[in-house]
């Protein structure tokens, strides 16, 4: 993980130099524009993904406490048998 930030840093570090050398303005420039819309890309779509985290661990949390609090014969219908093979009422 920490090699793929080195990577990033060092991309963008990249393109800075790219955009201060005269001449090479004209590949630069749309390298940085590039960029700079996939990372509005990603941060427009970021509200959607910080929902869905939310919302999963809410359902999560929701499930788990439901099983908790719930009687086991009902999750486990092989507790209702008695040991002499008759069903619990």
């Amino acid at each position: 993980m920490s090699s793929l930030v080195i990577l990033l840093l060092a991309a963008v570090a990249g393109l800075f130099l790219l955009d201060k050398l005269p001449g090479v303005r004209l590949l630069g420039k749309p390298l940085v524009e590039g960029s700079f819309k996939l990372v509005t890309l990603f941060l427009g779509s970021f509200g959607l993904w910080l929902l869905y985290l939310v919302k999963s661990t809410f359902r999560a949390h929701h499930i788990l406490v439901r099983h908790l609090f719930t009687v086991r014969e009902k999750i486990a219908p092989e507790e209702r048998v008695r040991h002499d093979g008759t069903l619990k009422p």
